[in-house]
């Protein structure tokens, strides 16, 4: 598996390059607020932003901010749980290899479905 990762991996780089595509910054935007939105636009894409932050939408204008954690994985069909809870909100909350999943109620941490898809350059990203 680890030579047919490398290899993958050597074709999505030499991918990205040859198109000339920008690498983005791993990790995901936070959810947007239901808030005030500031209109102003301080960045474009990720490379505007300092400190391996992410650039985002807050639904009216784009931002700098410390990205959420995507462990590698798929969530699994969501459990039905007694109480109602948030008890995370990315996966950088949840310990070890588990991700933050949703319940039939709110949100919790949980052992991902690992799909290994030769067509996803961003899953040999992350696993690296």
């Amino acid at each position: 598996w680890k030579q047919k990762r490398a290899v993958f991996q050597g074709l999505c780089s030499a991918f990205s390059d040859a198109f000339g595509l920008v690498s983005a910054t791993p990790g995901e935007c936070p959810p947007q607020s239901s808030g005030i939105k500031s209109c102003t636009t301080s960045c474009n894409s990720d490379s505007n932003c300092p400190n391996n932050e992410k650039c985002c939408s807050n639904g009216c204008g784009r931002y700098c901010t410390a990205p959420y954690k995507v462990k590698p994985g798929h969530c699994p069909k969501p459990k039905k749980i007694q109480a109602c809870a948030e008890s995370c909100f990315h996966d950088g909350q949840c310990p070890a290899t588990q991700k933050c999943c949703p319940t039939t109620c709110g949100h919790a941490c949980s052992e991902p479905h690992v799909l290994y898809s030769y067509g996803m350059c961003s899953m040999f990203a992350q696993t690296v």
